[in-house]
């Protein structure tokens, strides 16, 4: 504001000046006169972008589609215990379609749900949803939620956590 302005403005009430001169103040300072800067890129969104892009690979059975999510070294690990077939660490993208190789070989997903996606810090994303499996090799059901945390880097995913009740799904994988 130039001094000029002063000089010809008004007085205003009390209430209305303080948010004038917060208004004014909030525009200075997000102000960014500097136009040779790349705009910054909301790594929030780009990294959940990437979940749901494999999210929706998965749902297809696309294991391709899943794996060019996944980093070279990627390591995707389902906290579970024996006899649990999909249970332990998997490395690599080759380890993506083991992973779920895993799933479809001993398991028809019945239905699959994400609820909720948090983008939380250092390239965290957390995911909490529910699913049903019916175990082909006694016709059980499992009916679970869990959640999954991944961590995104330049793009891709390096490391999947899954967490789900693995007690009952060990009880319910016995023959």
């Amino acid at each position: 504001m130039n001094k000029m302005m002063f000089k010809t403005m008004k007085p205003i009430p009390a209430f209305k000046g303080i948010f004038l001169l917060l208004l004014a103040s909030f525009a200075l300072f997000s102000c960014d006169n500097n136009d040779s800067e790349t705009p910054e890129i909301n790594t929030d969104q780009a990294n959940i972008q990437v979940v749901n892009t494999m999210f929706a690979a998965f749902g297809k059975g696309d294991v391709k589609g899943m794996q060019q999510t996944a980093s070279e070294n990627t390591v995707w690990n389902y906290n579970g215990v024996p006899p649990i077939p999909y249970n332990g660490t998997y490395t690599g993208k080759e380890g993506v379609a083991d992973f779920v190789s895993n799933i479809f070989s001993s398991v028809d997903v019945v239905s699959f749900k994400v609820n909720k996606i948090i983008a939380g810090d250092h390239n965290t994303v957390v995911v909490l949803g529910e699913e049903i499996q019916k175990i082909k090799s006694n016709g059980k059901l499992l009916t679970q939620s869990w959640v999954q945390v991944y961590t995104v880097e330049n793009g891709l995913i390096t490391r999947m956590e899954e967490y789900a009740n693995t007690a009952v799904a060990a009880e319910l994988f016995k023959n």
